[in-house]
């Protein structure tokens, strides 16, 4: 039996997809303290190493060498923090995927990419990201699935979804008559979705629900973020 551990991708990710990530990873472990109770590094630790590596990178955007140089140092502190938070997480999860994913790491196997004759599992990595000189914009994007599977996308303007939601055994979706919010629909092949239109300053919750033809997964985690 395969082992699920923590990957080291991070190792190799730069710039605004490195700083993604410890978002990511920032608030997949401590916004869950019923799951990560004990982190080796504090909330405010955590953060202020995030917050330091998004002023150089922007610094380095716009500066000259002495930026640069400043930012190569963040970079490796940022590697090594999500490093040392990896260790963490895999100690917790003790080979369970979802934890792994929750935390906002990749695991080194993922059966959802791997090809079957059942229902896909449930998505568990689902990311919700602003992209550089784009405003009003979001982009979600989740695991790697077999090519059979569709991606159902829900994002929720200004409040999540709320718990009378529901998804029937025949993949029937009911929002309760009380919901009085903005709700954006994308369904299709593609895991990666490009939300437009949106509200600069606005709060969003996003959902994916992974379909092939035995049926369709769990609803994932949620994935929240502010558009830009």
């Amino acid at each position: 039996m395969r082992t699920h551990t923590c990957k080291f991708n991070f190792k190799f990710e730069e710039n605004l997809v490195l700083e993604n990530r410890s978002d990511g990873v920032y608030a997949g472990v401590y916004n869950n303290i019923d799951k990560f109770a004990t982190p080796t590094m504090t909330k405010a630790a955590f953060g202020a190493i995030v917050a330091d590596f998004s002023a150089k990178r922007k610094a380095k955007d716009q500066g000259g060498n002495k930026e640069k140089i400043a930012f190569k140092a963040s970079t490796g502190i940022m590697r090594d923090t999500l490093f040392s938070m990896s260790e963490y997480v895999d100690s917790i999860a003790v080979g369970d995927l979802d934890l792994i994913k929750l935390a906002g790491y990749d695991a080194t196997w993922d059966p959802a990419q791997s090809k079957g004759k059942s229902v896909p599992p449930r998505e568990m990595g689902l990311s919700l990201k602003r992209i550089n000189d784009a405003t009003n914009q979001l982009v979600s994007d989740c695991g790697t699935y077999p090519p059979d599977c569709y991606f159902l996308g829900i994002l929720t303007e200004g409040f999540p979804l709320p718990h009378e939601f529901t998804v029937d055994e025949y993949g029937n979706i009911k929002f309760p008559p009380t919901t009085n919010f903005n709700i954006f629909i994308n369904s299709g092949k593609i895991g990666k979705k490009t939300w437009k239109n949106l509200k600069s300053g606005g709060t969003y919750y996003c959902y994916y629900l992974v379909t092939n033809r035995h049926g369709m997964s769990l609803l994932s985690n949620e994935a929240k973020n502010i558009c830009g």
